[in-house]
């Protein structure tokens, strides 16, 4: 089964946090398994305390995702923590190209139980930063931009046969494209 269209929305819009990548290592660091309950609390945690890692914008302001407050990104913290299957699914991977912008994440289930099993998950940020901009430009001369064919880069090197993309934006035509 897929995860239904709320789930896989909470989760685009979980990967344009600021300090995913930083808190993707340090539970990377912490344990062997690492699930989308142990991100986000330390993503949480990042945000509750006002973290240091936080990227801040041109003014000196906190920038806690795409263009969410903080409330909005507590809000959609808890959104995630009231689904049981984003809170067990296991990141495989968390891909983040400062050069290119480019980001994603890969999320499997460990249920046994294949009623309740869902398939992966490959999640793409969408537009974030200038380099991507000028990505867009591209498409107007070649039939793959540059974030695209990362994209299907990403796909192929998961080694996942059958898995569910999703995207909002940017991300939504690099999924599309795939």
């Amino acid at each position: 089964k897929n995860l239904d269209e709320k789930e896989s929305a909470r989760l685009v819009s979980l990967i344009y946090g600021t300090s995913m990548n930083k808190n993707w290592n340090t539970i990377q660091d912490k344990k062997n398994v690492n699930t989308v309950a142990d991100l986000i609390d330390e993503m949480e945690e990042s945000v509750k305390t006002h973290s240091p890692d936080l990227t801040r914008d041109k003014e000196g302001n906190i920038k806690y995702g795409g263009e969410m407050t903080r409330e909005e990104f507590l809000d959609v913290i808890e959104q995630i923590r009231a689904s049981d299957t984003l809170m067990r699914m296991e990141i495989k991977d968390i891909t983040d190209n400062e050069d290119t912008n480019f980001r994603a994440m890969t999320l499997e289930d460990p249920e046994k139980d294949p009623e309740k099993k869902v398939k992966p998950i490959i999640v793409f940020r969408g537009t974030a930063g200038d380099y991507q901009w000028g990505d867009n430009s591209a498409a107007m001369f070649s039939t793959q931009t540059p974030s695209q064919r990362e994209a299907a880069k990403y796909v192929a090197n998961s080694g996942l046969d059958h898995v569910t993309l999703a995207g909002h934006s940017k991300g939504g035509n690099m999924a599309a494209s795939c």
